[in-house]
């Protein structure tokens, strides 16, 4: 395959089809790019096992066993947010050597068990930070109507919203939120494969290319991502066992 540097894609001409993207999908993981997995995901997989082992060591890492006390929640919740932050730079890694690889070829993007880190991936890091911020728009507007009639229950005496009301209020905006949000995460996504080619490809083009598409690609997504999804929720749980096992032992000691 050539290299794609610098050109742009053309638009979507024809419905993507589900079923035979999902296939092909399986198949590229599982069967024609198998041998090349370990040396995409060795490396960063180990940085991934060294960063949690060192949040732990200066216990910086957030254990799912111990209830915070109020006053540290919001430690807890940094702990966890600086946690996924870190956790991006092996994931991004990982992810733009296997879409180079799968788009590119064994040829072109044949991935190594070195760890590398350059413009591209700093492109890819940002990227990923905008487009979280951009998708989780959709959820502003319920936050601000529950934080509105808690505001307007507790200061202005709506005594007639109750908190059931008000929870049931908030919940329905937060679930419209949600679906958009995810929409437009599954719209948005087309960015990823671009940038890790070096196309010059941006969120603007990504929505536009999207169009008509948005109902195909999530149900891709969501029956590509579950399977693996519950498979990697079951090793990060064993992780996280495994990294606060020493912080049970140590708390079960202090009790007896």
């Amino acid at each position: 395959m050539t290299s794609v540097s610098g050109t742009r894609i053309p638009g979507l001409r024809y419905d993507l089809p589900v079923w035979q993207t999902i296939k092909d999908s399986y198949r590229t993981v599982f069967v024609d790019y198998v041998h090349h997995l370990p040396k995409a995901a060795l490396a960063p997989f180990l940085l991934l096992i060294l960063i949690d082992f060192v949040l732990a060591w200066l216990d910086l890492y957030p254990s799912p066993y111990i209830e915070p006390e109020p006053d540290d929640a919001w430690g807890q919740a940094a702990k966890q947010q600086f946690r996924a932050f870190l956790g991006m730079v092996p994931t991004v890694i990982l992810v733009v050597a296997w879409q180079r690889l799968v788009l590119l070829g064994p040829r072109c993007a044949a991935p190594g068990y070195a760890l590398k880190w350059n413009n591209r991936h700093w492109k890819y890091f940002g990227y990923f930070c905008l487009y979280i911020l951009v998708s989780t728009l959709p959820m502003f507007p319920a936050l601000l109507i529950m934080f509105s009639l808690a505001f307007l229950h507790d200061y202005f005496g709506w005594y007639f919203l109750s908190e059931g009301m008000i929870f049931f209020i908030s919940l329905l905006f937060a679930l419209v939120g949600l679906v958009f949000m995810f929409l437009g995460m599954v719209r948005l996504s087309l960015v990823f494969p671009a940038i890790a080619v070096d196309l010059r490809f941006g969120l603007l083009d990504a929505w536009q290319q999207a169009k008509d598409q948005t109902g195909r690609m999530f149900a891709t997504y969501l029956v590509l991502g579950l399977p693996l999804l519950l498979v990697s929720w079951f090793f990060l749980w064993l992780l996280a066992d495994a990294l606060s096992y020493p912080i049970r032992v140590e708390v079960t000691d202090s009790l007896t």
